[in-house]
């Protein structure tokens, strides 16, 4: 039998004669010798304002193939090495892999990771909400464009790939979004919303002097906001009493008469048409 030997750039030159071998699955155990790569797809932008988009292994490895997936999932190769740079949108999967074996048997262990290259555009930041939560403040970032983006509270970082931040200080921020593969930036201030973790938690009527009244005082960082009216309902929805602008609080009375420890649910206007919707506890 003769055996043509080929290479990875197509035949070889020369060939060999072979009077028997042996086929079939190979014996090596390829587990702990393949590359190790990221499982999760990655995504990859690429900018209108720059010719050329660079896929990267993650992993070190003997060899690599990259290859071009066609609409039936064929494989065209592309690429032989480390870093593939690109010009198209599509779907590219990468081999990598390491030479194992001796003599006697040889064989290449081999891992696997697609790449979807899409079209990336310049950020455009459309809203940023500031909330104020139980464990401090969350802002979450809506974008008004598509591409690969990585979000910040400082020019200089650190960033991170999703748009919502969670458990900050309660202040003023500005977030700053880069597209990954430097198709531009874009910056915009927190537009920093009440909440019902603003208003107060519980109050004790007790008239010691202290937490004697249920009311509304504005948070250091949004100073000007004031109510129009609080309404304010028993736990099964009853309406109770409404505090209007001029109202120092709530005292825990309904017509002279004083209401139980309980939980309170209230329904706040502030004077720029915001509805805040939440509960408190009247304790005795």
């Amino acid at each position: 039998m003769t055996v043509i030997p080929y290479n990875r750039l197509g035949e070889a030159v020369g060939s060999c004669l072979e009077e028997s071998f042996t086929t079939g699955a190979s014996a090596i155990d390829c587990g702990p010798q393949r590359p190790s790569l990221s499982s999760l797809p990655a995504v990859v932008g690429l900018c209108p304002l720059a010719p050329l988009a660079s896929l990267e292994s993650d992993g070190l490895a003997d060899g690599y193939n990259w290859f071009r997936l066609g609409p039936d999932d064929s494989e065209t190769l592309v690429g032989t090495g480390p870093v593939l740079e690109v010009d198209e949108i599509g779907t590219y999967r990468l081999e990598a892999y390491n030479e194992v074996g001796s003599l006697g048997e040889f064989t290449l262990c081999s891992s696997f990771r697609d790449y979807q290259v899409i079209l990336s555009e310049p950020p455009v930041i459309a809203n940023v909400n500031g909330i104020r939560e139980s464990d401090g403040l969350t802002i979450r970032v809506e974008m008004a464009s598509n591409g690969t983006y990585e979000f910040a509270l400082a020019p200089e970082g650190p960033y991170q790939d999703g748009p919502v931040f969670t458990g900050l200080e309660v202040r003023p921020y500005t977030v700053f979004v880069r597209e990954r593969s430097g198709c531009g930036t874009d910056s915009k201030e927190v537009n920093r919303r009440l909440s019902p973790a603003d208003f107060p938690p519980f109050f004790t009527p007790n008239s010691d002097g202290f937490n004697d009244l249920w009311r509304f005082e504005p948070p250091e960082d949004l100073s000007e906001a004031r109510m129009q009216h609080i309404r304010i309902f028993d736990r099964y929805g009853n309406f109770l009493i409404q505090l209007d602008r001029e109202s120092l609080g709530w005292d825990g009375n309904v017509q002279g008469n004083p209401l139980p420890s309980s939980v309170y649910w209230f329904e706040a206007l502030s004077l720029n048409r915001e509805v805040i919707r939440g509960y408190f506890a009247l304790k005795r």
